[in-house]
C-alpha cells in the first residue's frame, strides 16, 4: 500500500513537473512572438490598408487586401491585441504611436509612400507608366520584376520608428494585391520561425517571391532576399 502511495505521489509530481515545463516553454515562445510582432495584451495595433484603386468610394478596399488585414488582425489576436483597421486615405495618424502595419504598395496606399520615404530610402519602385506590367523594385543592388502569372515579389519591412522602441512599423510593399496577401499569410503562419530567427532586431527587411499564381494563387511563397536595417536606412533614425 505504502508502495502504491509512494508511486502516485510520484507520478503525480512529474506529471506536474512537464506541464510546469511546457507552460514554461509557451509562455516563452508567446512572449518572443509579442516582442518581435511589437504587441502586448491589451494593447491596440493599427492596420493601414489602401483604398481600392478602381473604385471612387473612399471606404473601399480590395479583398485581397481586405485577406491580408485578416491575417495581420489573426497574428495580433494571437499576442492578446486589439486591432484598428484604417483606410489610408480617410485617416491621418501620426506614426510610432502604436505598432502599426501598413499594407499595399506606394502606388495605392500614400501612407505607404510616406513611410518608404522616410524609413525606407533606398527602395526604388518603378512607376506605372516606366513600367506598367512589372512595378520593378530596386534595393540594394537587388532588382525585383515581376513576370505576370508567372511570379511577382513583395518587400516586408520593419522598422523602428524610434531608437529602443517597443512598437515597431511593418510595411508590406506588394506588386499587387495577391502579394500583399501572400505577405501577409506568410508572416502569420512563419512568425513564430521569424520570431526565432530574427528575436527583437531592431529592423530587417525580406523579399518573398509569389510563385507561378496562376496556378497556386497566393498560397505558394518563397524567400527571396533579406535584408539589413542599414541597407535600405540611408539617415540615422530619431531619438
Amino acid at each position: 500500500m505504502n508502495d502504491l502511495a509512494i508511486n502516485l505521489v510520484a507520478s503525480a509530481i512529474a506529471g506536474l513537473a512537464v506541464w510546469l515545463s511546457q507552460r514554461i516553454v509557451r509562455v516563452r515562445r508567446l512572449a518572443r512572438l509579442r516582442a518581435f510582432v511589437g504587441a502586448t495584451v491589451g494593447s491596440t495595433c493599427m492596420v493601414a490598408v489602401s483604398k481600392h484603386a478602381a473604385s471612387t468610394h473612399s471606404m473601399s478596399v480590395h479583398r485581397r487586401d481586405v485577406a491580408a488585414v485578416v491575417e495581420v488582425a489573426t497574428l495580433l489576436k494571437q499576442c492578446g491585441a486589439d486591432v484598428e483597421v484604417l483606410v489610408s486615405e480617410t485617416d491621418r495618424r501620426g506614426v510610432g504611436e502604436t505598432t502599426e502595419f501598413c499594407i499595399g504598395g506606394p502606388i495605392s496606399n500614400p501612407r505607404t509612400e510616406a513611410h518608404l520615404r522616410r524609413f525606407v530610402p533606398a527602395l526604388v519602385v518603378e512607376s506605372p507608366e516606366a513600367d506598367p506590367d512589372g512595378l520593378t523594385m530596386h534595393l540594394a543592388g537587388r532588382e525585383f520584376r515581376r513576370v505576370p502569372g508567372i511570379e511577382e515579389f513583395v518587400l516586408v519591412f520593419r522598422v523602428a520608428v524610434k531608437v529602443g522602441a517597443r512598437r515597431p512599423l511593418w510595411i508590406v510593399c506588394g506588386q499587387t494585391a495577391r502579394s500583399n496577401q501572400a505577405a501577409a499569410r506568410y508572416l502569420s503562419t512563419e512568425s513564430r520561425a521569424l520570431a526565432r530567427r530574427f528575436g527583437g532586431r531592431r529592423g530587417f527587411g525580406l523579399a518573398l517571391r509569389v510563385v507561378n499564381p496562376t496556378t497556386y494563387d497566393h498560397r505558394y511563397v518563397e524567400p527571396a532576399g533579406e535584408f539589413t536595417e542599414a541597407q535600405f536606412v540611408e539617415a540615422s533614425l530619431p531619438t
